[in-house]
């Protein structure tokens, strides 16, 4: 299969949250009108923070915008799909905390949001990968 733009992966995400419910106003933000863009700051964050190989992706400086770095497009979908479910979560509950995060999108959607070991970077199961892929 050849690798799909980060940005078409985004839409398939925003379809299928979209599908689990009518849409509708999370936190001044309906789903349709969350953007994706890439940051700087991120490209930032990488450099100078001590996690700086995990800032991949990040909330709140910008509403409604989902913020990435380069590296994100590059990873596999399993991670590319677990961070920005995340992200959703944090712009759906408007919550930092990132266990309350990840639990939101795991009891409104069945998907559980997985830590690997090395960087502690988010994915999800190759079988919500192949769901989200088909939309």
């Amino acid at each position: 299969m050849n690798k799909l733009p980060i940005q078409k992966i985004f839409s398939k995400i925003k379809k299928f949250l979209i599908s689990y419910h009518e849409e509708k106003w999370y936190n001044g933000y309906c789903m349709s009108s969350i953007k994706l863009a890439y940051c700087k700051d991120i490209e930032r964050e990488r450099k100078t923070k001590i996690d700086g190989e995990r800032r991949l992706a990040h909330t709140g400086h910008e509403g409604g915008i989902i913020c990435i770095s380069k590296e994100l497009s590059e990873m596999p979908y399993r991670n590319i799909i677990g961070v920005l479910l995340h992200e959703f979560g944090h712009i759906l509950t408007d919550l930092g905390d990132e266990k309350v995060t990840d639990e939101y999108i795991h009891k409104t959607y069945g998907i559980e949001i997985k830590y690997d070991s090395e960087l502690e970077l988010q994915y999800v199961n190759e079988d919500v990968v192949e769901e989200i892929i088909e939309w």
